[in-house]
């Protein structure tokens, strides 16, 4: 219930932008006008201050309070003082708080003790653009019944233990089964290695018995070719050192390593060319000869831009977009510059059509700048690739002993500096007509034949001829190394022999061990069962402990989510009828104050009978009178003062709304005074005339100048 007594005067002293004591007369209304940084807001905030003693805003910032005392004032305390009628009061002098019997009851509100009726921008954009789980917060604070959450924080982790310890049993009894099939497994797995080793003992004998067998015919075969005839190997040699003599390379002996011979014969500058003609071709394969075409297509877009109007363009459209800005504004058939009638509607249509044409023009200059700078960079791509090709022109005349001309690349150079100042509007456009692309690309192709024409294969035949009969040579040569190979295999194969005896032993003295692991995976199969038989009443009485706190605390938590939505209904109500009455002529209605989760409230708004987040689609202005509307219904159910501060909280909203809003307060707010500071002179005006016009009392105070010595300078409007 609101209090009947009537605040009737508000004393700062020495608070942030206040200097000396300022005492300010209150009526149903008062109005607080200024332009911004004029000290509006420290008459704002000493209100806060007052009940709360801190401030919002800055309590997360490391601002300390001694901060909040204006050390200019010659009065070195603060003074805060608010006073109703019948001599009731509250004052804060310093550090020392005072009130009368009054404010007994209005400061054992929370409402109060969070300083809830002091409404601004960023308070109301905590309830539409802060998370769900945060608007939640603020809500139980202002509905003081934080004690709730507490008793379900004290329960929920009482349930986690419960769980916490049943999964643990749970884990104890799943690891056990575990350990039993684990165990099982392995005298399984003991058992089945005891066969395994048997049966591996059984092969490997075998084994031994064949490579015995396979050492005596070894042995033949070795005699045999120890008596082999060296004759045709030299005939060999003689026949290929004739080829090298001819060619006057180095010749070879029996020691020579073959492979080593071939690798230096494949290294020669004959087969290197043959690399780099194939390298110089895949790159010619890759040249575009579009360059031309390019710039064709570049000088001929400019022919279609002029860019001597583009700086002016930008400004007249500009001047053009708030032009018809302001037509749509005033609504008025009376030209603004030369006071004659004008038809509004032909004008915005004339106007549209000319920011279009202008618009047009802007994209095909935007769009001619975009494709000189494609052609810059294709020059610069083309020249990497012209590049690549004259290096390659350097080896293979190195490799070939030609002299194959390379690529004059002056002109890319040149034209790219040209194009550069062209873009910077410095050349006119006939001094590119002194490039011949034809004449340059005709000599490219020129180059790529004469590379072409480079024949070899005679050559080359020659040399894959005494490559093939050395590779023949190499064949014939290895066959001698079987003598020394039969000599490596018999020796392996004793030494195999040798090995898989000593295995034999090992694994038999292994068999005895897993004999005597058998006996005791037995003995903790026997243990492990026992210890599960117990397990099971042990699980249900967990179990049945769980069921019963998860019931317990789902009846709390349904019974408090049951509370917090009769106490939200007719908040919700009055957030309805308070939005639907200042935009009753927009499409976005019916806004929606929803407990969603244990924890979580979504702010909804009807758009084209769909129920939406009201951050997806709405404007500021939609968004900050939802937020006015929830902080007044919260305000109307707990503000039992009835005195309410609204700090410039209507900067995004239209004329037409801000009228409406007027009108909500005049209406459904009879039994509250408002304190509202405003910079909108209009605004302030159209204000005091709806108050006059309802016949509520108000005051008008406009904050003329503001120092740092001497602080705001106020007058009261008459």
């Amino acid at each position: 219930m609101v209090s009947s007594m009537k605040a009737e005067s508000l004393v700062v002293q020495s608070f942030r932008g206040i200097n000396d004591e300022i005492s300010l007369d209150l009526e149903d209304f008062t109005i607080l006008y200024g332009e911004n940084g004029m000290g509006k807001s420290s008459f704002v905030n000493s209100l806060e201050y007052l009940f709360v003693q801190k401030l919002e805003f800055l309590s997360r910032s490391t601002i300390k309070k001694s901060a909040y005392v204006n050390e200019i004032s010659s009065k070195k305390d603060v003074l805060i003082e608010l006073n109703l009628d019948g001599n009731e009061y509250i004052r804060l002098n310093g550090s020392r708080k005072s009130h009368s019997a009054a404010f007994d009851e209005i400061l054992e509100n929370t409402f109060f003790k969070n300083a809830s009726f002091v409404i601004n921008r960023s308070r109301l954009l905590e309830f539409i653009e802060g998370s769900s789980g945060d608007r939640y917060k603020r809500i139980m604070k202002l509905l003081g019944i934080k004690k709730l959450d507490k008793i379900q924080d004290v329960l929920s982790p009482s349930i986690k233990s419960l769980k916490r310890e049943l999964n643990y049993k749970v884990n104890t009894y799943d690891e056990n089964l575990k350990e039993l099939e684990d165990l099982k497994y392995s005298l399984d797995s003991t058992c089945q290695s005891i066969s395994n080793i048997k049966e591996v003992n059984d092969a490997v004998l075998k084994d031994i018995e064949l490579n015995k067998k396979q050492n005596m015919g070894d042995m033949e075969k070795l005699s045999r070719l120890m008596n082999k005839n060296e004759d045709e190997y030299n005939k060999y040699i003689n026949e290929i050192n004739e080829l090298l003599n001819e060619k006057d390379l180095d010749l070879i002996d029996l020691e020579t390593d073959i492979e080593d011979y071939k690798r230096k014969l494949y290294s020669t500058n004959l087969f290197n060319l043959d690399n780099k003609i194939e390298d110089f071709n895949n790159a010619y394969e890759k040249l575009e000869f579009n360059i031309e075409n390019d710039l064709n297509k570049v000088l001929e877009e400019y022919g279609n831009v002029a860019s001597d109007n583009l700086k002016s363009s930008r400004y007249l459209i500009k001047t053009l977009k708030a032009s018809a800005d302001y037509i749509k504004f005033t609504d008025s058939d009376i030209c603004p510059v030369c006071s004659n009638n004008i038809d509004s509607e032909n004008i915005i249509n004339d106007i549209t059509e000319k920011i279009s044409e202008i618009n047009s023009y802007n994209e095909a200059y935007n769009n001619w700048k975009k494709n000189l700078k494609l052609l810059i960079s294709g020059i610069d791509d083309e020249t990497r690739n012209y590049e690549k090709l004259n290096e390659l022109i350097v080896e293979i005349n190195e490799l070939s002993n030609n002299d194959i001309e390379t690529i004059d690349l002056t002109i890319f150079s040149q034209l790219k500096s040209d194009l550069i100042e062209f873009s910077e509007f410095k050349k006119h456009l006939t001094d590119f007509n002194s490039y011949d692309f034809n004449k340059f690309c005709d000599g490219v192709k020129l180059i790529k034949f004469n590379i072409d024409n480079t024949n070899l294969d005679d050559e080359k035949e020659e040399y894959q001829n005494l490559i093939n009969k050395l590779t023949d040579l190499e064949v014939f040569k290895k066959s001698d190394v079987d003598v020394e190979s039969l000599k490596t295999q018999i020796q392996q194969r004793e030494c195999d022999i040798e090995n898989k005896t000593r295995e034999i032993q090992q694994r038999k003295i292994e068999s005895e061990n897993f004999e005597k692991s058998i006996m005791r995976l037995k003995t903790e199969i026997r243990e492990l069962e026992n210890k599960i038989e117990n397990y099971d009443e042990i699980l249900k009485e967990s179990e049945n402990q769980l069921k019963k706190a998860e019931k317990t605390f789902k009846i709390f938590t349904n019974t408090k989510q049951e509370y917090i939505n009769n106490m939200l209904f007719e908040i919700r109500e009055d957030i309805k009828y308070f939005y639907d009455y200042i935009h009753n002529d927009d499409e976005i209605m019916s806004p929606d104050f929803l407990l969603s989760g244990a924890k979580k409230i979504d702010v909804h708004l009807d758009s084209f009978g769909e129920s939406v987040d009201s951050r997806s689609f709405a404007s500021e202005g939609h968004l900050d009178t939802l937020g006015l509307c929830i902080f007044l219904a919260f305000n109307k159910q707990f503000n039992n003062l009835g005195l309410m501060v609204l700090d410039d909280v209507l900067t995004t909203v239209d004329v037409i709304h801000k009228e409406k809003i007027a009108n909500l307060l005049l209406e459904e707010f009879e039994d509250f005074q408002f304190i509202i500071t405003a910079h909108d002179k209009l605004w302030v005006d159209e204000l005091e005339e709806l108050c006059t016009k309802y016949g509520r009392d108000n005051v008008v105070y406009e904050i003329e100048e503001w120092s740092l010595d001497e602080g705001p300078v106020i007058s009261q409007r008459q």
